[in-house]
């Protein structure tokens, strides 16, 4: 008889540990998701192709050039590409790299209907300015992080060749701003 009280007891005590596990809520830690370097690097080359493209858009347009007093024909045209590479550092184990470039070619007119009528390419422009950007950054404590950075200026001269080329570096220091729409290629 014993046997069978003990058995009673233990089981009833038992059943109740499983009704009240039951009825509470076991909280685990919240399960993040690491942000997937590419992932994370092509929102920045999107936001950057976004602000470029605004930047070149009407990609033809005449206005009147207050230096020069004349009307003038512009055609714009850029390209945004990237690349990202794992490396064997242990300080920035993967890196990326936004290239723009930008190309503006001109023709002058004496009236706004001349400039509008002119007819050509940035292919057939016997000169224009071609702005590139070459932007570095590092993949460290999840994020990616500005490292550097040029800033190329070249004119192709009326005989077809590039010289006069202008190189800086990008400086933080200046802000966002200083860079205006491009900057969005490489959040300071």
């Amino acid at each position: 008889m014993r046997i069978g009280v003990v058995l009673v007891v233990t089981l009833g005590l038992v059943s109740s540990a499983i009704a009240q596990s039951e009825n509470r809520s076991i909280t685990t830690p919240a399960v993040t998701a690491v942000d997937d370097p590419l992932q994370s690097f092509e929102k920045i080359v999107k936001r950057c192709q976004v602000a470029v493209e605004a930047r070149n858009t009407p990609t033809i347009s005449v206005y009147f050039a207050n230096r020069t007093s004349s009307w003038v024909r512009r055609v714009r045209a850029f390209e945004v590409r990237y690349d990202v590479r794992k490396t064997d550092s242990l300080v920035a184990p993967i890196v990326g790299q936004i290239d723009v470039l930008e190309v503006i070619a001109t023709e002058s007119a004496a009236d706004e209907q001349s400039a509008a009528s002119l007819d050509f390419t940035i292919a057939s422009s016997p000169s224009h300015i071609r702005q590139r950007y070459e932007v570095r950054f590092s993949w460290r404590d999840q994020k990616w992080s500005f490292k550097d950075g040029t800033s190329i200026l070249d004119f192709r001269n009326k005989d077809g060749i590039y010289g006069n080329a202008r190189k800086s570096p990008i400086d933080a220091s200046k802000g966002a701003g200083y860079y205006g729409p491009v900057a969005e290629c490489f959040p300071l």
